[in-house]
């Protein structure tokens, strides 16, 4: 991230206590952005950085993998559900972070109209010129002429017939696992299922398949075999899930699909809260230079961005390995040591890896 001076708390931007997320360790630009939407619309800190991160995951999934230890390479998706009842202000928080990933995908699907129009007109054409060599080969047939010059012609043509456009999608979500699959294959091979209406996802198709979920977030190949279309198989692709969810829906969801999604262990790769509500405490100052504190984030956003867009132009899908510092790996590997002491001692999965761990501030 870009260097920003980090701003000055004072007594009338502060954070609510207490803060359980060390959201302020995470690089400047981010900790910063965070703390002036916080302090701005004064939602619960939680929804706040998970939807700065939301984001993020998305750009950041289809430029990079992880590598923690040699012979391991892993996506850098992020889940993040937040639950969260009306008045929140999550849709406010959703688009002050998402900005630059909305004005994208407006004038992606401008482009992608403008594009279709032209490969309409192409396409035609080329019919016309495939109509007058199929029928310039039948005369000289007829006639009992030569056709190998023609003949050649018609392979050049057939091999030159105009592609689709390709529409580069990074956001879905009232959509059918066949059509997420079909996105996967024919866009970028990175994609967000989000909503800050949360409903339509859990009540949409798209989280009923859990199998694909999971395969999705360890990047493991998708074959796709289709009966009456093309069958195909996805390579590396990468899917990031975000949903902010009223608590009745979202219980709703778990009522009918727990057993399910927990033992498929879906809930164990999202990160889930359930902050306390700040209605009835957000009074007082609010930030008015907060787009100011919010325009680095944005900028390396945007950056990252045109630097993920300007390689699938060109056919480039290939990612940096950003691998750990030793210091990381010996805490990444206590860590894992950790968990599977919990496992022998209690019989069980940890809390905070089988289901849903809690932040309620």
């Amino acid at each position: 991230m870009q260097p920003y001076p980090r701003p000055t708390y004072s007594s009338y931007f502060t954070l609510p206590a207490p803060n359980p997320i060390p959201y302020n360790r995470l690089p400047l630009n981010i900790s910063d952005a965070i703390w002036s939407v916080q302090n701005k619309t004064k939602a619960p800190l939680p929804l706040v950085v998970a939807a700065a991160l939301t984001p993020l995951a998305l750009v950041c999934q289809g430029l990079i993998d992880v590598s923690p230890a040699e012979d391991l390479l892993f996506p850098v998706s992020c889940n993040f559900c937040t639950v969260a009842e009306p008045g929140e202000r999550k849709s406010t928080v959703d688009k002050l972070f998402m900005a630059p990933v909305y004005d994208y995908e407006h004038s992606a699907s401008m482009q992608y109209q403008e594009d279709l129009q032209l490969y309409a007109l192409n396409l035609e054409t080329w019919k016309v010129e495939s109509k007058a060599l199929k029928s310039q080969l039948s005369k000289q047939t007829k006639k009992d002429q030569p056709t190998d010059a023609i003949k050649a012609r018609l392979i050049a043509h057939q091999r030159n017939e105009p592609k689709p456009p390709t529409r580069v999608q990074l956001l879905a979500n009232d959509i059918t696992p066949a059509a997420l699959q079909d996105l996967l294959h024919s866009g970028g091979g990175s994609l967000a299922l989000h909503s800050a209406e949360g409903d339509i996802l859990l009540s949409g198709q798209a989280l009923q398949n859990l199998g694909l979920l999971n395969d999705l977030w360890d990047g493991a190949p998708l074959s796709v075999t289709r009966r009456q279309s093309e069958s195909y198989t996805i390579y590396d692709a990468r899917l990031s899930v975000s949903l902010m969810v009223q608590d009745a829906m979202f219980k709703k969801y778990q009522k009918q699909s727990h057993e399910m999604a927990r033992g498929s262990g879906l809930w164990a790769r999202f990160f889930i809260s359930f902050p306390q509500s700040t209605i009835g405490t957000r009074i007082g100052h609010t930030m008015e230079n907060y787009r100011q504190r919010l325009a680095p984030y944005h900028h390396d956003l945007q950056r990252l961005l045109v630097q993920y867009t300007n390689k699938l132009a060109v056919g480039d899908k290939s990612r940096i390995t950003l691998t750990f510092t030793p210091e990381a790996q010996r805490y990444w590997a206590n860590l894992c040591e950790s968990i599977e002491r919990q496992l022998l001692d209690s019989g069980r999965k940890p809390r905070a890896y089988c289901g849903i761990h809690r932040i309620s501030h």
